[in-house]
Formats: C-alpha cells, sequence, structure tokens
C-alpha cells in the first residue's frame, strides 16, 4: 500500500510511502528492487503534491468503476510519476497543481 497506516480504512490518508534507491529513483509506491540498478531501495515519505501530465475521462467503465471515471497522471514533486482517480468524473488542465491521497486503496487527487 502507498500511504500510512489510519484508523480507520475509509479514512483518507494525506503520506504517501514510497522508496528511494542510491542511484537517485523514487517509485510509487515503494519496490523491493530499483528497477534501474536493481538494489534494494530504502522506505521513504513523500509530499502527496504535484502537476498532471495528462488527464482524461472514461465513459464507459470496468465493473466496480462508477462512470464517468476521471483518470490523471500526476508527476509529484518528488519526480515520481503515478495514475490517479478523480472525484466525480473531473478533468484537470496540465501542468495544474494537485494534492492526492490514498482512499480505499486508491490514489485520488483531493478536491
Amino acid at each position: 500500500m502507498t500511504s500510512t497506516k489510519s484508523e480507520d480504512q475509509n479514512q483518507p490518508s494525506i503520506n504517501l510511502i514510497g522508496s528511494q534507491c542510491g542511484c537517485g529513483i523514487i517509485t510509487v509506491p515503494p519496490v523491493n528492487f530499483c528497477r534501474i540498478c536493481n538494489k534494494k531501495p530504502e522506505e521513504i515519505s513523500v509530499t502527496p503534491q504535484g502537476k498532471i501530465l495528462a488527464c482524461t475521462r472514461v465513459h464507459v467503465t470496468a465493473k466496480g468503476f462508477l462512470a464517468p471515471l476521471g483518470i490523471a497522471l500526476v508527476e509529484l514533486q518528488c519526480g515520481a510519476k503515478v495514475m490517479c482517480n478523480t472525484q466525480s468524473g473531473q478533468t484537470y488542465q496540465i501542468d495544474e497543481e494537485v494534492k492526492i491521497l490514498m482512499k480505499d486503496g486508491r490514489l485520488m487527487i483531493c478536491e
């Protein structure tokens, strides 16, 4: 999981956990081995802020997802890139600054 544990699993979590290798690669969620140098990275806390690189809205969704579903690629301040859901299918502008959180096991953009 990519967030710190909260007392209530349905309670949104603000702190994200990632991993950083000695070669400088930061990955969210954390990984066991670096994809570049194959060494074991250390776990780090990641600031849940970044900017939108791409965003779209899906109108026909897979089972378990409500339409419309907004999906965004966010580059975090640390440089890691993550896919996030948006709330209520909202879309964002490229380079728009956003905050993200972990909610119900999914990365979400805060409103």
